[in-house]
């Protein structure tokens, strides 16, 4: 016996052997790809792929989620920064997104925002960035997230796989569009060149920059080892064999009112995911087994060994688990079922349920057994699940799928849990006037709590709220009203923000278990249709996505405002010992909107609690069973039942099936049953029955595994057999050592009739002691044996009973928490509580207040961890330490003044968290509000810049000084927000400011008819209010829905008196039926109104704000009341709806949605006629002032208000400078720009510059100002060095040390290292070497190539220079990208660091296969838009083809710069055509000290650009031309080169060379050279007269010969002095596109006023204001070298004297860069030579030093560097003698026997 024991054990070990776990496939992207409701009508398709690949082998895990775009998936955290952690060595990859990327038409979402900054005039209405920032750029931006994901997942030991985003059913006849395939070549939100185009339409059918998939494709190909499944393609092929219309109906979701559906041409149906989900596990096998790369095709196969493609019926999910219910819930779920290739072309499916689980084809109507139709030998159907749970335990059932060819099956299962026997729990949180909240019974409640939202108040969501159909029906209770931070909801949002959400939840006590058995409460929308918002529950704080213990249970769509919906969710969730259950609400609005609140009234969350530390004991129930199908066995082995989750119970029955087709009886009194394979009953080892005698090994029975701190008394023991005849003789054994032969239970033998008699067997065993108290594996065996060797029996019944009972107590241990200092911050704990049990995981994480930095975690004394959140395991006591460090704590406090003692002004602070108060060190922007009606004059320390940035590193009081403009009345909802009503007591609206008490202006909307006063019907359209937010955000002021706005009027009341003009200034937007055109009419009487000439308002667009500024007539001023009047002028509306009723006599539609805001009524006050001059009564700056800003304003002020005068005694002068003038009512200012430092300047302006209103002059002013010293730096390093020499790979670097920057081997890797965002330079010092290496990083490598040798006939080059079909390779991408913020690269010396590439950008006609690139791919370094602030010094930038091919033509850049702000400092460009390129009509760059080579076109495109003392090296003997500008007509002052030298090293005599100075491209030309020295020989007329545009300016300036000599006579003055040239020609013309001639004329010379303003100060000057970006910029500090060091050597000591101004210095030893230093001291070898260079604070190099051989050691190891001045350490200081000597002294010191040296 025993041996067979063994030999079973054997097997059953064998069986329970773990199996290689299945590999993780992370499925990454949107919501195309997401899982979605399993009772809705859309699916992702990744929700649907696992049924196509062996759950044993791979395991998907879906983490797309809905609205996710690239971006905001890689930077949202709950996503792709939650996930990550989580992906680990020898998972997959997949990564799929496009869908949301196209959230801006093609254009990013943060360059738009940053553009739409400087240029708010382009800025769309409905702009909003929260929503649209998950917008990226095909080819600039997109390729940079795919990259970040594949890199990361290489970098956890994960194999990124990149797919093609399924098609949208975005059909063009029988074809899927380009749109539908996400390329968006034919229309996109276009910005180039600082121009942004709405719909642009000028791109190429082949040019593939907006073709999201191809630029995936190309990154993808960028890799060796990283495949691209084009899913893209798969699904525009399937689609269109499909045709349009089958789509609709099948492939895609469709519309269901019924169920409240909607369908789209976005979103795949079940059937439809399925359908994709199996196209792309078959194309992951097709391309294994075509691909030709060895890497690539090793990543497929470990997804293509596993999929699961075969004609079996497959289940989606593969498991049916229902889940968990309480008693008396039903459960449900969708299970898809799929089957291909069946053998029968149609035919019929049925599906039978077994266990009591029911099956449905609609979800409606539920039976045992369904049936579907089926065609096309494909089966794809949902069917869906039901149980009604009765009765606690494991409920098991099965889901069989059957046809004629085909059968298969899934194990249905759920568990019952029981409320009987608990407490009652309950938290509730009325919200009807606070947050307090109730707790009932054992439980804890969490505070509510906000993440960007907050309780605006506590009121009635509406007066005539509707709660019909809810408790509260026929009454209308107080709510609590929430809005979001600001006021403002955003435009655009499709899902949730993670970060804006309310919070409620319910936490366990100790020793306390609560399952919860409801979450509920009441949520609605005031204020307008269209709240929506998502309800989730959680076990965790962090709301993992897509995780177990993440519940996403209501997706409320768009709720009818003021009314309330009832929520309520069963979680079958349990908690414990301080665990808590988080409710949250993500509340989000349809539109861009104001006002409008999210409402919640009743938050409750109910449980039964258990008391864990009293012993636990549940009843159970388990063993075998066999279902009948009517009077047929089910086939297949017995089901084990189970009544409880707490133990697990394995079938271990011995006995084998030979036969079916018996027939069986279970007694006289009943039927029989026919028994098909599959029965228990024989003995096949013996080859017979089992005949008269037990017999080892041969038996029924179970395992059952009690866990621990468990035990298990058994009560009972029940059978039940069939048989054929005969008796069966049977009896129980309970054993606990499964191989001994020794046994606790050994009884109850029973023989059974089981053709007409007794065939249960029932024993009670409540009083064997052996069966009580069992625990560990007990083993339950049923041996039996027959009168008979060929008599057959089944088991229908194997039942045990029995008390399994929880241990009274488990271990705990104390868990204790503290924050040291104790104010510092929060620890928060999951679970919480101090005692927690042995065993438990517990999270900490360590929240610092505000004044704090976290610095570490202890663990009973020892340092733990220096990351805020841990995770551990209870496995003793712990006593955990947060520690803190305390940064000092500053207070800012803000004042205004201004000059009428007005209550106007404000200062804004930001960021403004604490009140005012910041940490030392934080950087805030202080603001002053500007507006029509105040001028900002200055700050009190007289500072003009606003906004400015200020570091708090003291208490600070800042003033902003105003001064008020004369103004009647403003009226901007900015006081008054308010619904006109009949009742509304202060309707009229009154004017938010006034001049005087004398004003008496209100605003309302009238009836045209007979100008009485309209309103708001109650509880609904009409509507008529003053708000925030006037149909769009942005307009503020009154607002009006449903009227014809030709009925009707908004109408402004106010006086006139003692004002002689008026101007009213406004704002108007309309949409839907309001009209498109408005006129402005005024009455003196309130009744007779007449048109005022000019006033009309032709509104932009439908939701588009629109300028509405007119005169006030002049026989209105003086008036006690005037009245103002806007109207429609019935010319057309925007919209269609229908009239909808009658209210008040007018007609109304839904929607007419119009408004009047931002109303600025300024006027001129009277004044008083007198004969004295006005008066001084300040100056900014004040005369003999000191430490003035190099760049602000100059302001006179006066006691009363002025104007401009004669100016007949000259002009407003500083140092003999003339200034521009901007006056105000008091005041006027003069702006300056790039003043020296430290330098003395006089202002002066002439008596009668200034005259009062009386016309006196006002006197001559002179003050006098010294600029303010130049702010030393910060001393530091470089951030990056970049070596040739050294031997990394992409992607390596070697860490920084203290006296070298971090290092790199490619250029790129440094770049790509640099910030996103920052204001500080980032600086990356390049080492000697040649780099023309591989860019793998650079994604927009679109190019073009001849295929035929006529040229006729081109195609697309792939990414990196490949054919399409990535076989041939034509060339590497080799160039340099730059789209990030202020990155400078600084070379080690111009002639020894080369940057090479050889893309051209035309067709060489030479070499018709060699292909060509988009300019934006093209140039060997392209600064991208986000580049602002980029800077190059020491650095020579080449394209081979000319350098290295000579090849004269085509196109071929070096540099493609498309950002702010560019310096390029000794610097040198080489190529032939299209060297350099600029774009931006704003945008600016500085050349100095450099040398540009070329002679096509070789400096074009648009901009500022402003070239100081470079070298033109022109290449070509004759016939070449320097620029070719396309400026646009706003460009402020094009190219402008001065001191250049326009020579050739290619002749020794430079004068047998000659070129043109530039031909105009496109638009409008402006270039000037000033001062040049040409060694050429010029062109007559210096320009060439055609090409494509008309010149706007194109002039020269003292021009001479090689020899100094005047090329030709200037004009001169009346005095003989030359004073400007007109040598250049003037007459210009190209052909347009319709092959007409088109001519003009140039500006060709410069006067002396013009000459004296062309200065860098101006040039580069922006738009002449503080903005950091825009504004007000003067490289030549930049580009300003510090001192060459002077050095001295001491033996192997080299030391020279500090300079202020440097942040640190660069040693070259032996002709190689090796130490960057902060101090003034290096230590070298004897016999080095070194040299020394300073760094400017940009990174640029002073000259080399003198060089200097280094002698022999002074034995000095330790050198301080300036920055260790302040290190404490408790030794003794000494000199070289041996002497002690102060901590100050200074020299070669010794300290703790280390040698350094202090200057």
């Amino acid at each position: 016996m025993k041996r067979l024991f063994l030999s079973l054990m054997s097997m059953l070990l064998l069986c329970a052997l773990p199996s290689e776990a299945a590999r993780k496939v992370w499925i990454l992207g949107d919501s195309t790809a997401a899982l979605q409701d399993e009772n809705g009508n859309k699916r992702g398709w990744a929700q649907m792929l696992q049924q196509f690949f062996n759950a044993d082998e791979v395991e998907i895990i879906d983490k797309a989620k809905s609205g996710a775009s690239s971006k905001s998936f890689y930077k949202e955290t709950a996503f792709w920064p939650t996930i990550r952690p989580q992906v680990g060595k020898g998972d997959i990859v997949i990564i799929q997104f496009a869908h949301n990327d196209e959230k801006c038409g093609g254009a990013d979402g943060d360059e738009l925002n940053e553009f739409f900054k400087t240029h708010p005039d382009q800025q769309p209405s409905d702009w909003d960035y929260s929503n649209k920032y998950r917008g990226t750029h095909p080819s600039r931006t997109f390729p940079d997230y795919i990259k970040a994901y594949i890199d990361e997942a290489k970098a956890a030991g994960a194999t990124p796989i990149v797919v093609g985003a399924i098609c949208r059913k975005y059909f063009s006849g029988t074809k899927i569009s380009a749109a539908g395939q996400h390329n968006l070549w034919q229309k996109f939100d276009r910005l180039e060149g600082g121009v942004y185009t709405k719909d642009y339409t000028g791109m190429a059918s082949d040019d593939g920059s907006m073709n999201y998939p191809l630029q995936a494709k190309k990154v993808a190909d960028s890799y060796d080892d990283v495949p691209f499944v084009d899913l893209t393609s798969a699904t525009k092929e399937m689609y269109e064999n499909f045709g349009e219309k089958y789509c609709t109906d099948n492939i895609f979701c469709v519309t269901d009112a019924s169920k409240g559906w909607t369908g789209d041409g976005t979103h795949p149906s079940p059937f439809g995911a399925t359908l994709i989900a199996r196209q792309f596990a078959q194309l992951v096998k097709d391309q294994y087994n075509s691909e030709t790369n060895a890497k690539k095709k090793a990543v497929l196969k470990l997804l293509a060994d596993g999929t699961n493609l075969t004609s079996e019926i497959t289940f989606s999910p593969t498991t049916g688990d229902l889940g968990k219910a309480y008693v008396g819930q039903t459960l449900t779920k969708a299970i898809n079922v799929s089957a291909f290739s069946i053998a029968e072309p149609a035919g019929t499916f049925t599906f039978t349920t077994t266990g009591g689980f029911l099956v449905s084809t609609d979800g409606k109507n539920y039976a045992e057994s369904v049936t579907v139709d089926y065609s096309g030998s494909t089966l794809i159907q949902t069917l869906y699940i039901k149980l009604d749970v009765a009765s606690k335990g494991i409920i098991s059932g099965t889901l069989k799928a059957s046809c004629p060819s085909l059968s298969g099956e899934i194990d249905l299962k759920a568990e019952a849990i029981s409320l009987e026997g608990g407490t009652a729990v309950k938290v509730f949180y009325d919200l009807s006037s606070n947050t307090d909240v109730a707790v009932t019974g054992p439980c804890n409640a969490l505070p509510e709590t906000y993440s960007n939202m907050y309780a605006k108040d506590y009121n009635t969501m509406n007066a005539k709220a509707d709660w019909s159909g809810t408790a509260y029906e026929g009454q209308n209770p107080r709510v609590q009203r929430n809005c979001i931070e600001g006021n403002n909801w955003p435009a655009g949002e499709e899902d949730e923000n993670t970060s804006r959400y309310i919070q409620f939840g319910m936490t366990a006590p100790a020793d306390v278990q609560i399952a919860i058995s409801k979450v509920s409460f009441y949520a609605g929308g005031a204020g307008g249709n269209g709240m929506r918002f998502k309800a989730y529950y959680s076990t965790s704080p962090d709301f993992p996505t897509n995780e177990q213990n993440t519940t996403n249970f209501l997706w409320q769509t768009s709720m009818t405002s003021n009314k309330a919906y009832y929520v309520e969710t069963v979680p079958v969730v349990t908690i414990a010992d301080g665990e808590t259950l988080y409710v949250r609400l993500y509340p989000y609005y349809s539109s861009a909107a104001s006002g409008k609140t999210f409402c919640l009234k009743d938050m409750t969350i109910e449980g039964v609690a258990t008391d864990l530390s009293a012993p636990q004991a549940e009843d159970v129930t388990f063993g075998l069973t066999r279902e009948m199908n009517g009077t047929t066995f089910a086939e297949g082995t017995e089901n084990v039942k189970n009544s409880s989750a707490a133990i697990t119970v394995t079938n271990i029955s011995t006995m084998d099936s030979p036969g079916k087709n018996q027939t069986m009886k279970h007694g006289s009194a009943t039927p029989t049953y026919t028994v098909p394979e599959g029965w228990r009953n024989y003995f096949a080892a013996k080859g017979t029955g089992v005949k008269d005698s037990y017999v080892d090994g041969f038996y029924w029975g179970v395992k059952v595994s009690i866990p621990e701190n468990c035990s298990l008394n058994i009560s009972g023991l029940f059978s039940d057999v069939y048989g054929v005849k005969n008796v069966l003789t049977s009896k129980f054994i309970v054993k606990t050592d499964f191989n001994s032969e020794s046994f606790l239970y050994d009884g109850g033998e029973f023989a059974a009739n089981v053709e007409n008699g007794l065939c249960t067997n029932n024993v009670d065993v409540t009083a064997e002691d052996a069966l009580k108290e069992l625990s560990g594996d007990v083993y339950i065996l049923m041996p039996w044996y027959s009168g008979s060797g060929a008599t057959y029996y089944a088991l229908k019944d194997l039942t045990v009973t029995g008390t399994l009972t929880a241990a009274s107590q488990s271990v705990k241990y104390n868990l204790a928490t503290s924050v040291s200092p104790a104010d510092a911050g929060t620890i928060v704990a999951n679970p919480s509580g101090d005692q927690i049990k042995e065993g438990k995981t517990v999270t900490l994480t360590a929240k610092r207040n505000f004044g704090y930095k976290f610095q570490k975690w202890t663990l009973n004394g020892e340092d733990y961890s220096t990351e805020e959140k841990i995770t551990f395991t209870m496995d003793g006591d712990k006593a955990f330490t947060a520690v803190f460090e305390t940064i000092p704590v500053y207070t800012v406090k803000t004042f205004v003044k201004n000059d009428a003692e007005l209550s106007l002004g404000s200062v804004t602070l930001s960021p403004d968290d604490n009140n005012g108060r910041y940490e030392e060190g934080t950087e805030i922007t202080v603001t002053a509000e500007n507006s029509k009606i105040l001028n900002f004059l200055k700050w009190e320390d007289n500072s003009t810049a606003n906004p400015r940035v200020i570091t708090v590193n003291s208490d600070m009081n800042i003033t902003a000084e105003y001064e008020v403009q004369d103004f009647i009345a403003v009226f901007d909802a900015s006081k008054v927000q308010a619904y006109a009503y009949p009742t509304t007591a202060n309707y009229p609206f009154p004017a938010d400011l006034t001049w005087d008490a004398e004003r008496n202006a209100t605003a309302l909307v009238v009836k045209m008819s007979d100008g009485s006063p309209v309103y708001t019907k109650d509880g609904g359209t009409p509507v008529v209010r003053n708000r925030i937010g006037v149909v769009t955000t942005g307009l503020n002021g009154l607002y009006q829905n449903g009227y014809k706005t030709t009925d009707i009027a908004w109408m402004y009341r106010f006086s006139t008196a003692k004002f002689t003009s008026a101007t009213f200034v406004s704002q108007m937007c309309a949409k839907n039926n309001a009209d498109k055109n408005y006129k402005a009419q005024y009455s003196l009487d309130g009744k007779n109104f007449m048109d005022i000439a000019g006033a009309v308002c032709q509104t932009t667009g439908a939701g588009k704000i629109t300028d509405f500024v007119f005169d006030i007539p002049a026989d209105a001023m003086g008036k006690e009341m005037v009245y103002i009047r806007i109207t429609g002028t019935g010319e057309g509306i925007y919209g269609t709806y229908d009239v909808e009723g009658t209210f008040d006599g007018l007609e109304y539609y839904l929607h007419s949605e119009s408004g009047v805001g931002n109303v600025y009524i300024m006027g001129t006050a009277e004044v008083e006629k007198d004969s004295e001059a006005p008066v001084v009564t300040s100056t900014i700056p004040a005369d003999n002032a000191t430490g003035i800003s190099a760049s602000g304003k100059i302001t006179v002020s006066y006691n009363e208000r002025i104007e401009a005068g004669n100016l007949v005694n000259g002009v407003a002068s500083l140092n003999g400078k003339p200034l521009t003038s901007t006056w105000n009512t008091r005041s006027v200012s003069f702006d300056y720009v790039g003043l020296e430092y430290g330098k003395t300047y006089t202002f002066t302006m002439p008596a009668g510059y200034v005259v009062d209103k009386s016309g006196n002059n006002g006197d001559a002013v002179t003050l006098t100002f010294t600029v303010m010293e130049r702010t030393k730096p910060v001393a530091r390093i470089f951030d990056a060095i970049v070596d040739k020499s050294l031997s990394l790979g992409y992607g390596e670097s070697i860490p920084a040390t203290e006296t070298m920057p971090k290092q790199y081997r490619y250029i790129q890797d440094a770049i790509n290292d640099a910030p996103a965002a920052s204001a500080k330079p980032y600086l990356i010092y390049i080492k000697e070497g040649y780099y023309d290496d591989p860019n793998p990083y650079f994604n927009s490598s679109y190019g073009t190539r001849w295929t035929d040798a006529s040229m006729t006939e081109t195609e697309r080059i792939g990414g990196n220079g490949k054919s399409m079909d990535g076989k041939v390779k034509y060339d590497d991408c080799r160039l340099v990208h730059i789209n990030k913020p202020n990155v400078h690269l600084i070379g080690q010396d111009v002639e020894k660091v080369i940057i090479a590439s050889d893309r051209q950008d035309g067709g060489d006609k030479n070499n018709w296969q060699k292909p060509w690139y988009h300019v934006n791919a093209g140039a060997t370094i392209e600064v991208q838009s986000g580049g602002d602030g980029f800077l190059m010094s020491g650095i020579t930038v080449d394209n081979e083809n000319w350098t290295k091919e000579r090849k004269a033509g085509p196109q071929a850049l070096c540099l493609n710069t498309d950002a702010d702000r560019i310096v390029f400092d000794g610097v040198k460009a080489r190529s032939y055509q299209d060297t350099y390129k600029t774009n931006g009509t704003y945008k600016r760059a500085f050349w100095n000290n450099s040398t540009i080579e070329g002679s096509v076109d070789f400096i074009y495109g648009n901009g500022d650009v402003w070239f100081e003392n470079t070298i033109l090296d022109i290449n070509r003997e004759k016939g070449g031309w320097i620029v070719a500008p396309s400026h646009e007509k706003e460009t402020r002052w094009g190219y402008v080169f001065n001191n250049t030298t326009i020579t050739t090293h290619y002749a020794s005599d430079p004068s047998t060379y000659s070129i043109s100075f530039g031909r105009p491209w496109h638009e409008y030309p402006k270039t000037v050279f000033l001062h040049t020295k040409m060694e050429l020989t010029p062109i007559s007329g210096y320009w060439s007269e055609t090409m494509g545009g008309l010149p706007a300016l194109w002039a020269i300036y003292d021009i001479k010969d090689k020899n100094g000599n005047a090329l030709h006579d200037d004009l001169a003055d009346e005095n003989g002095n030359k004073v400007y040239s007109d040598a250049s020609i003037k007459d210009y013309w190209y052909t347009d596109g319709s092959g007409n001639k088109v001519t003009g004329e140039s500006k060709k010379w410069l006067s002396p006023s013009d000459i004296a303003q062309y200065t860098v100060e101006n040039v580069m000057a922006g738009d002449r204001t503080g903005n950091a970006q825009t504004g007000v910029w003067n490289p030549l500090f930049t580009v300003e070298k510090t001192e060459t060091p002077k050095v001295n050597v001491n033996g192997n000591v080299l030391t020279w004297d500090a300079d202020d101004f440097a942040i640190c210095y660069v040693v070259t030893v032996n002709g190689k860069p090796s130490a960057f230093l902060t101090g003034t001291t290096f230590v070298g070898n004897e016999g080095d030579k070194v040299t020394v260079q300073s760094v400017n604070e940009h990174g640029i190099l002073s000259p080399m030093s003198a060089e200097v051989i280094l002698g022999a050691s002074t034995d000095i190891e330790n050198l301080e560097s300036s920055d260790s001045r302040n290190r404490k350490d408790n030794g003794n200081l000494y000199n070289t003698a041996g002497q002690r000597v102060t901590e100050s002294a200074k020299g070669i010191l010794i300290k703790k026997g280390g040698k350094f040296v202090r200057k």
